[in-house]
């Protein structure tokens, strides 16, 4: 009665504090309790063993087998051997993905789809590897999956903003921008202190004349970040196309007293050389 108490102690905390399954917490408690019952049977092995006398009677050779048996079973049968091989499959598929072997990816991808049609790591993978290979259409498809069962998912929404950006690029499409726009808002729903979102929803809206947002989230950007290079480049843009030319000056005389690299200070030099030539034209 003890021993079966025992037991059944041993599978509970095995279960909920280890993490083990019912079947390897069961083995596992079995190998204690006969650990417990064969201590007097090992002392004697090791004052045997250590004297060179006779070795131990069968009956203790039959608890250090099942000991041995026991042990050795919950260990093929951990649950977490299967945990490592999955995330050993995900790094492969990612280092394939650096190195552009679309095909690789596929395979591994698709292989851990079929043990799990959920797995949003294998579609997030996929929507990526297509997104390079400038397979819009597929890319889309996978990242939108993987963005249906987890909406918050951080690089699922940058990557199906991206791939929405990407494939209006491709086709010349401003349509697709609105799409892109509405993910990356909904990223910086998620990431409020991460700038790239406002510079990419700011870019954006310039390409579709939506000027009061593109003036707004680069505002943002530039609180965010004053000695953005970038973001001074956006800015004066903007006043640029306003016709604030007055205002794009002062952003770009901002950009020149940093440190700039020559090609950074080349493009702001061309902006402010077409800011004064429109200004001698309207004299």
């Amino acid at each position: 009665m003890i021993v079966s108490i025992i037991i059944l102690i041993g599978c509970l905390l095995n279960i909920m504090i280890v993490g083990m399954t019912t079947l390897n917490a069961i083995y596992m408690s079995f190998a204690v309790v006969l650990i417990v019952i064969s201590i007097p049977s090992i002392k004697i092995f090791l004052v045997n063993l250590l004297h060179k006398n006779k070795w131990l009677n069968s009956h203790n050779y039959i608890y250090l087998a099942l000991i041995i048996i026991l042990i050795g079973a919950s260990i093929v049968n951990n649950p977490y051997k299967e945990e490592h091989a999955y995330f050993e499959k995900l790094e492969l598929a990612n280092s394939y993905l650096e190195k552009e072997k679309h095909n690789k990816v596929v395979k591994i991808c698709e292989d851990l789809l079929e043990d799990d049609v959920e797995d949003v790591n294998a579609l997030l993978l996929l929507g990526m590897s297509y997104l390079k290979e400038e397979d819009y259409d597929s890319s889309y498809t996978y990242l939108k999956n993987a963005y249906e069962l987890e909406p918050y998912n951080i690089s699922v929404i940058h990557n199906l903003s991206l791939n929405r950006y990407r494939k209006g690029e491709y086709w010349d499409d401003l349509s697709y921008n609105k799409d892109a726009i509405k993910y990356y808002k909904e990223l910086n729903k998620l990431q409020p202190r991460l700038i790239n979102p406002y510079i990419y929803i700011s870019e954006l809206s310039m390409d579709l004349k939506l000027f009061g947002q593109a003036k707004l989230y680069l505002q943002y950007a530039k609180i965010m970040e004053p000695d953005n290079r970038y973001v001074l480049w956006l800015l004066a843009n903007y006043h640029m196309d306003m016709m604030e030319n007055y205002e794009a000056i002062k952003v770009i005389e901002e950009a020149l007293d940093m440190n700039l690299d020559k090609k950074m200070e080349n493009e702001f030099e061309d902006l402010l050389d077409d800011i004064e030539s429109t200004l001698e034209g309207d004299v």
